[in-house]
């Protein structure tokens, strides 16, 4: 027979955790009958094993208690660690999707120092909600030119990163300016000519043709503006006055 305190060191489960099985009957030890305290077999043992097993597998304590209460594994279990399997992937996912963005974040916050945390948050939902950017799109564009704009954009994701944040910068530093300002038009050329560098003409006809259809807020809950309503009317109309000129 082993001691609460001894069980611990044994499994590495806290004596509060212990305690909690007890109470909820998930795990139930011998009461010694003189001094109260909970006293664990062999066997009791091997059932913490158990738990601690099922609960590495992502399973609540709900569903290891039908398990415990099962003499042989069914099918019935086997659902269980089929959706388990399929949950734990979804989180590993999600996971380096995390990773991914948090690496790309470090690699501008290397080059730039210091980033506008409106445009640092509005950048970091925009990386976190690719897939679902990509879904959008393709409502509106061959779904062979999403397919390369993101492979695109997956081979040239520092340089793209790099280019978004130091143009919605430049936005923030000139806002308020006229937008026939030499330095305002300078800004909405390179940023335009940047832009179009990456892709074939006729693809950004693909997406120009449709433009008028799109569903701009829906993609706003994608990809939020880091620009304020006021910062993206005066942007709206520096490049209008820039397309006026050509």
């Amino acid at each position: 027979m082993y001691s609460i305190g001894e069980v611990s060191e044994k499994t590495g489960v806290t004596v509060r955790t212990l305690h909690y099985y007890d109470e909820i009957g998930l795990l139930k030890p011998t009461k010694d009958p003189k001094s109260r305290h909970r006293m664990y077999t062999d066997e009791d043992i091997f059932t913490l094993h158990k738990i601690i097993s099922l609960k590495n597998l992502g399973m609540n304590l709900k569903q290891i208690r039908g398990i415990l209460n099962k003499e042989r594994i069914d099918l019935t279990v086997k659902k269980t660690l089929e959706l388990e399997k399929e949950i734990i992937s979804r989180k590993i996912k999600q996971m380096e999707k995390s990773i991914n963005v948090i690496d790309r974040i470090l690699d501008l916050l290397e080059e730039e120092g210091e980033v506008d945390s409106a445009i640092l948050m509005s950048l970091v939902r925009s990386l976190q909600t690719e897939d679902e950017q990509k879904k959008w799109m393709k409502k509106y564009v061959d779904e062979q030119f999403v397919d390369s704009l993101f492979q695109l954009m997956k081979d040239e994701k520092i340089h793209m990163d790099k280019m978004f944040l130091q143009f919605a910068q430049k936005v923030k530093q000139l806002y308020g300016r006229p937008v026939d300002d030499k330095e305002v038009q300078t800004m909405v050329g390179n940023y335009l000519e940047s832009s179009l560098q990456l892709f074939e003409t006729e693809q950004v006809q693909s997406f120009k043709l449709t433009s008028e259809q799109v569903d701009f807020d829906e993609l706003d809950r994608f990809a939020p503006s880091p620009f304020t309503k006021a910062e993206e009317k005066w942007l709206e109309e520096a490049f209008e006055y820039y397309f006026s000129k050509k």
